[in-house]
């Protein structure tokens, strides 16, 4: 049972709470220190122990959720009974790394919210605009400067803000959040470009002088090459993608950037054709999202690829609400094809009724982009950024030259 003595433990006390909560079938008001938002407070109905530990809980509050979670006891921060605050210490030293990161992702979060929402967005100290949508960026105190191209001075600063807590302060290894972050905000790097020139110079000299690259560790600094050594990299891929970037951004510019990212998330040059359920998870969150394809013209949305997968009771509703007679053996799909092609004139307006029911999606190239040109604009950005992220972790500072062309 509950027990409220002041000699009791922390922890035994709201152990005691949350079994009495279990045997009444009552909500308690816990502040807990893991999940999605660790350090949050949350009113949730214990279920069942699971062992020693660990518990079932179905979450009331702030969200209502139909399915039970798990939860420890050893990171329940506090929890509020009739009134009374339970606090238990070692919970708080357990789960403070996890809730600095939180507290740190919300206020980056809210930093870039208001950067974006800005109508004149000041450029951050570190940065200074040199006309004509150029910028260096001091990246460190003694780093070289970084010179980058941003449409907006709220794209540079966002893009700073995001770069310098991802790469120089709290998340080591987020390489893809620098690379989402240029495809966001539509970031092209000239020191991209200057070294892999030099790099093609470089890698060409080598071969008539018989320097023997094949099986070489790209990790490792080969001074002959002036490449420092970067992880995931090697210097022949900077050389293979060398074209302007601003096709590609041009293309996304009026998609979201949500739904932008998950959609250059997804995209594979082998595949076109995704099952919705494949295409739900961390990126489309819902159907819903997935349907913004077809409207950003990032989904083949003619009425040939939609019936392909769409079954024939949508067919038959989108043609009763035009109007239109319905084929006399309804299980045939045949003739329901047959009648929507036949009414092209229609075709704009049977869309949106049939995209919802499709099986699977096939999705395409921004225009004016063919698909082939997407997928070597894509890997282009990402390897920019996998390459900006290594900079601005290590450096070149013992490759003098590598340095220079990368500062741009």
């Amino acid at each position: 049972m509950f027990n409220n003595t002041d000699d009791a433990p922390q922890a035994q006390i709201i152990r005691d709470a949350i079994h009495d909560a279990i045997l009444r079938h009552d909500g308690l008001v816990l502040r807990y220190g893991r999940g999605e938002r660790p350090g949050s407070v949350r009113t949730v109905k214990p279920v069942a122990w699971l062992d020693d530990d660990l518990f079932e809980g179905i979450q009331e509050a702030p969200e209502i959720r139909e399915y039970t979670q798990k939860y420890r006891l050893s990171c329940v921060l506090e929890c509020t009974l009739n009134g009374k605050l339970l606090v238990n210490p070692a919970a708080r030293v357990k789960c403070q790394g996890l809730i600095d990161y939180f507290e740190r992702t919300q206020r980056l979060t809210e930093q870039i919210n208001s950067i974006e929402s800005s109508s004149n967005c000041s450029l951050p100290s570190n940065v200074c605009h040199l006309g004509n949508g150029q910028y260096l960026w001091t990246t460190r105190p003694g780093a070289p400067l970084v010179h980058l191209k941003a449409p907006s001075r709220q794209n540079i600063a966002a893009f700073v803000a995001l770069a310098n807590a991802v790469a120089l302060e709290d998340w080591g290894g987020r390489t893809w959040v620098v690379i989402d972050a240029m495809f966001k905000y539509h970031i092209d790097w000239p020191g991209w470009y200057l070294y892999a020139k030099h790099m093609q110079t470089k890698l060409r000299q080598a071969e008539l002088d018989g320097i023997e690259l094949e099986g070489r560790e790209w990790a490792m600094p080969i001074p002959e090459l002036d490449w420092p050594g970067f992880d995931f990299l090697n210097p022949v891929s900077l050389t293979e993608h060398q074209k302007s970037i601003w096709p590609l951004y041009a293309a996304l510019h009026n998609v979201p950037s949500k739904l932008m990212l998950a959609y250059i998330h997804v995209v594979r040059p082998q595949n076109t054709q995704y099952n919705y359920s494949g295409l739900l998870g961390d990126d489309f969150t819902n159907e819903a999202m997935i349907l913004q394809l077809y409207e950003h013209g990032l989904a083949d949305g003619s009425i040939k690829t939609i019936i392909e997968t769409t079954s024939i009771e949508p067919m038959r509703e989108v043609l009763t609400k035009a109007g239109i007679e319905l084929p006399e053996k309804k299980s045939r799909r045949e003739p329901h094809i047959a009648l929507v092609l036949s009414r092209p004139e229609l075709h704009d307006k049977f869309a949106p009724g049939l995209w919802k029911y499709r099986r699977s999606i096939f999705v395409k190239a921004p225009d004016p982009l063919t698909w082939e040109e997407l997928h070597e604009l894509r890997a282009q950005v990402i390897l920019m950024g996998k390459l900006l992220y290594a900079y601005l972790q290590s450096g070149a500072s013992d490759m003098p030259v590598a340095a220079g062309l990368l500062s741009g």
